[in-house]
């Protein structure tokens, strides 16, 4: 959905993975009202 352009991140939140900041990823957070309002994908068939 993120690559169709269809959703947008709200914020980004760095996570951290092993013991240093050297394994530090931004995250992409979305809303679940923005998912919601793409009744077309079929979310029971994705998972």
């Amino acid at each position: 959905m993120r690559t169709l352009a269809w959703i947008k991140p709200t914020e980004w939140r760095e996570v951290r993975y092993g013991t240093s900041w050297a394994g530090a990823v931004d995250v992409p957070a979305f809303t679940t009202a923005s998912v919601d309002a793409h009744p077309e994908v079929e979310w029971e068939q994705s998972r």
